[in-house]
């Protein structure tokens, strides 16, 4: 198999993506409750630190509770460090970054990647149920600390942007991409919000792309826009459609494009 290098040591205080991969990887080992609280805004603690002092001794490494080369290395080879984990989010953050994205649109985009990973693809189900796909929100789950359990296209999208917002903000605001203050949303109130811009200006993290089922028909589809991805090329986007949970696919993976909405975050 092929093996990422450590692009840094991990321990006690330090922050980011490759930590929440990490906490992934002893979720996937059993070390770590599965939806326990962590994220990629929050640093290495104790508790943390002495799960990976676990998995250094299963594996007969010295349990220093600090991720180096030899603990990391083991992690890929056990399968438990995702590569596609660590390495895409990490990509598409400096991507992001680089184009001077905000805070906001930076989180949907993490959330979104979150949802589609491995980890927690198979943990979000397709359901057009009112009470089952508006319980992500109600209940006040926060990416990338949790997903939602049940939802279809249009509230996954709608999740992905108030879950930054009350991230950032500390509360969503008035539904910007609803106008129906996060308490219900459909693919065709969607259409009613938010800017409408060519394809070619859709932005990461604050673009919808719309879909119809035939040429000239109504709209019955939605995705975020996600922009390049290392390893699946330009134009991407996160659906969250018929499909065992949310995936990654090119923008151009529906016959028939509707429109671009932008939304103001």
């Amino acid at each position: 198999m092929a093996l990422v290098s450590l692009p840094r040591t991990i321990r006690r205080g330090v922050w980011g993506y490759d930590v929440e991969a990490l906490r992934r990887a002893l979720i996937h080992e059993g070390l770590r409750k599965y939806g326990s609280p962590g994220g990629f805004t929050l640093p290495m603690r104790a508790l943390l630190e002495d799960q990976v002092r676990h998995f250094q001794r299963i594996h007969g490494i010295s349990p220093s509770g600090v991720v180096g080369d030899a603990t990391f290395e083991k992690l890929q080879r056990v399968g438990a460090y995702d590569a596609y984990g660590y390495y895409l989010i990490e990509q598409e953050r400096k991507a992001l970054h680089a184009a001077n994205a905000n805070r906001v649109a930076n989180l949907v985009v993490a959330a979104a990647l979150q949802g589609a990973s491995q980890a927690w693809e198979p943990t979000i189900h397709y359901s057009q149920k009112q009470n089952l796909r508006w319980r992500g929100i109600h209940f006040g789950w926060l990416a990338p600390h949790n997903q939602p359990d049940f939802a279809d296209c249009s509230s996954y999208t709608t999740w992905l942007i108030w879950q930054a917002l009350v991230r950032v903000k500390g509360s969503p605001g008035p539904d910007i991409i609803n106008g129906e203050n996060w308490s219900a949303g459909f693919t065709g109130t969607q259409l009613q919000h938010g800017r409408a811009v060519p394809f070619a200006h859709a932005s990461p993290g604050r673009s919808l792309i719309f879909y119809t089922a035939e040429k000239g028909g109504d709209v019955t589809h939605v995705v975020m826009f996600v922009g390049t991805l290392p390893g699946h090329g330009t134009n991407c986007v996160v659906s969250h459609g018929q499909e065992n949970g949310p995936r990654i696919a090119r923008a151009n993976y529906r016959d028939y494009y509707h429109s671009t909405r932008t939304y103001p975050i």
